[in-house]
């Protein structure tokens, strides 16, 4: 019933400002309808996403992933792209948030954002000094860099054939063969040996003047 209550509000609320009381509500599932809600809202742009970025930083993950997912409508992701501070806290989200599930949804969104600074997220994710820890993550990081169509990405992509896990290795070679149009005798499944032969193309491939 309560939840019931607090769903009435979000869908009678008029403004933003009327919508900023259902923040405070202690059930995920209302503050999730409310970031839906406030995506709806950008003739009120500043102050939609000023509550937006706070649901950012939610307690629930279900919560973030769905903030993060909304930020991919156009006016938001510009938002992200004009906006050097959101930027950066969304990157903070794909390097150092504790669910695996958060992460790969920054991830996913940082595919849409046309900055630099995306391109160096996603590689770190990838195939940094420190890759994230969870291989759908890391896959997550490397269909975006495969998205995002960028030169620039594809020695990263290259790096990441050599992920220990084979889903990671099947993203990061999707991504080169929708570049590259070629397998280089890659195979992902493949015996240990037979890939670090491949790898060795694709690395001259980068090289290569395009």
């Amino acid at each position: 019933a309560r939840r019931a209550a607090e769903f009435a509000l979000i869908e009678a609320a008029e403004t933003v400002e009327a919508l900023r009381t259902s923040r405070r509500s202690t059930d995920p599932e209302t503050r999730r309808r409310l970031a839906f809600a406030l995506a709806d809202r950008e003739a009120e742009g500043d102050a939609a996403e000023a509550v937006l970025r706070q649901l950012l930083g939610d307690a629930s993950p279900d919560v973030r992933v769905t903030t993060l997912r909304l930020y991919m409508r156009p006016w938001l992701r510009r938002r992200i792209e004009g906006d050097a501070v959101l930027g950066r806290r969304v990157c903070a989200l794909l390097a150092s948030d504790k669910e695996a599930g958060v992460r790969a949804a920054a991830a996913a969104l940082l595919a849409r954002v046309d900055p630099a600074f995306s391109t160096r997220a996603l590689s770190e994710a990838l195939h940094g000094k420190k890759p994230d820890p969870d291989a759908n993550v890391r896959a997550a990081a490397a269909r975006a860099l495969g998205a995002q169509g960028k030169q620039t990405c594809w020695g990263c992509l290259v790096a990441g054939l050599r992920d220990p896990d084979a889903g990671v290795r099947r993203a990061a070679f999707s991504a080169l063969f929708e570049a590259a149009a070629t397998t280089h005798g890659f195979d992902p499944d493949g015996p240990p040996e037979q890939r670090a032969a491949a790898i060795k193309k694709w690395q001259a491939w980068v090289k290569e003047p395009k």
